[in-house]
């Protein structure tokens, strides 16, 4: 699990220095401690893109990757909804024009049964 944990920070530690957004760095600080665990600064700008922050949690474990709608059954997708207090919302947008499944949940963690 710590390995799972330091491989995904060590991915998004590369896909911040590619964002343009982020700083550069004075007096050496870098994005993650000695020991490859994120600091302050990783986490201060990967929570800035809540869309990435999302993401990351997902590669972590602590937002489910997929939810089955209640309606038609298929696999829903996460939609940033800043209305919520977790920030997005599970949304199924399957089918045709006429019958368009319009099912919506809040978001569900790993141990949730489905």
């Amino acid at each position: 699990m710590v390995e799972h944990i330091f491989k995904v920070v060590g991915q998004y530690e590369q896909r911040l220095r590619q964002m343009q957004k982020v700083p550069k760095f004075s007096y050496g600080r870098g994005l993650l401690c000695a020991d490859g665990a994120p600091n302050r600064i990783f986490l201060t700008c990967l929570f800035t893109d809540m869309a990435l922050a999302i993401e990351f949690m997902k590669d972590l474990g602590f937002i489910r990757r997929k939810v089955e709608c209640d309606i038609c059954g298929r696999d829903m997708t996460s939609s940033a909804d800043p209305t919520r207090s977790e920030l997005f919302t599970w949304l199924c947008r399957k089918g045709s024009r006429a019958a368009m499944c319009v099912g919506r949940r809040p978001p569900t963690t790993p141990r949730d049964a489905a």
